[in-house]
């Protein structure tokens, strides 16, 4: 059988924009099953609490994640139309790799693979933040960290690298579900948008990268310590959906973060119940 690694000669280096993207709960869920799955197991009454809910949830959160960016990719109203007057330049590949517990999606970000590196920012961020709230309308919550850096691909569909780690870190720092945006990646953003006239057919690809830029900033919120958060309550979030009416996700992700105070509360769990209070918040924060 051939090995799907790549040979060594086919390395890349270089700078990559990369998300990690963490399911929170999975290590309680783990905790309810055995170690040995035995035959018969799977009559038993309490079978599908104790195996189910872990490769349910990785499914639509990381399976769903992967739709939302296909369907991103074709069907960003603002992204379509750049794309439509400007069919010269070519927007770089997505990768998606699922774990165990979560998903990391990365993109090469060079002149080499293509000139056009504000595209897959844009869907990664927008498919980010409509599937975060898409996973909590349906209970599965999960926080992510985005940001660019270097990275080495290894093999295909592996890379390494201080773009996973400074990923990683941010999802960390996320505290609660949500998806943090560092500030490498927003300082690119901040520098990319210098207004370089209007998008029209046949312009450059610095202007094209610079109104796509302007678009995606609009899309996150900052936060004091120089990060931001995607903010899909945001109008500039919302503009870019008005073709899907978002109010039963964001009813439906509000009651999920209600009852989940609620248990973490009974539970005696102050931590949690901070991070649903937070939540639930943000959700309020804002009518769509």
């Amino acid at each position: 059988m051939k090995s799907p690694l790549k040979p060594k000669d086919s390395i890349h280096i270089g700078n990559y924009l990369v998300g990690f993207f963490d399911l929170l709960g999975h290590e309680e869920s783990m905790k309810r099953s055995p170690c040995i799955f035995q035959a018969g197991m799977e009559q038993e009454d309490d079978f599908e609490s104790k195996f189910i809910p872990c490769a349910r949830n990785l499914v639509e959160m990381a399976g769903g994640f992967e739709d939302v960016v296909d369907k991103l990719s074709r069907n960003q109203p603002h992204l379509s139309k750049l794309m439509e007057s400007n069919p010269q330049f070519t927007p770089p590949p997505i990768a998606f790799v699922p774990f165990s517990d979560g998903l990391l999606v990365y993109s090469p970000f060079n002149n080499q693979v293509s000139d056009f590196p504000t595209h897959s920012v844009s869907t990664i961020v927008a498919a980010a933040g409509l599937q975060q709230l898409y996973c909590l309308a349906k209970g599965i919550p999960w926080r992510g960290g985005i940001e660019l850096c270097w990275g080495i691909e290894v093999f295909e569909n592996h890379l390494t690298g201080k773009a996973i780690q400074e990923a990683v870190l941010l999802e960390k720092a996320a505290q609660f579900p949500r998806v943090l945006v560092g500030k490498t990646l927003l300082k690119f953003l901040m520098d990319t948008s210098e207004d370089r006239g209007p998008a029209l057919p046949g312009i450059s690809a610095e202007t094209l990268n610079s109104n796509l830029a302007v678009h995606i900033r609009g899309m996150l919120t900052m936060l004091s310590d120089g990060t931001a958060f995607i903010d899909y309550l945001s109008d500039a979030f919302l503009s870019g959906f008005s073709y899907q009416d978002l109010t039963p996700l964001l009813n439906k992700a509000t009651s999920f973060a209600s009852s989940q105070i609620k248990h973490w509360s009974n539970m005696g769990d102050c931590e949690r119940v901070e991070r649903y209070r937070s939540l639930l918040d943000y959700l309020l924060s804002r009518d769509l």
